[in-house]
């Protein structure tokens, strides 16, 4: 298990981004601190969230290597086109 580096908290995942490199998160400060596609930077949440609401996200990943990539299905379905042996 490796280490947030933002909560230091141990996770057998961790997450980044392309283009915010703010290291390898885990699920819990990946969603607070991006909240987005780690492609094409696509938010999962509303930009005005409701408070007192409990939204239910569905997010798929590619693993490459050490870095994990959370991404929009849009990005996800391009990847696997594009990369079809990432995926065997």
């Amino acid at each position: 298990m490796s280490c947030c580096t933002f909560c230091s908290n141990e996770a057998e995942k961790l997450f980044s981004h392309s283009t915010h490199n703010l290291g390898s998160l885990c699920i819990d400060c990946y969603m607070t601190l991006h909240g987005s596609c780690g492609v094409c930077s696509h938010h999962f949440l509303p930009s005005d969230p409701t408070p007192d609401v409990t939204y239910r996200l569905q997010a798929k990943f590619i693993g490459m290597g050490e870095m994990n990539l959370i991404v929009c299905d849009n990005c996800f379905e391009a990847v696997r086109k594009e990369f079809p042996q990432m995926f065997v």
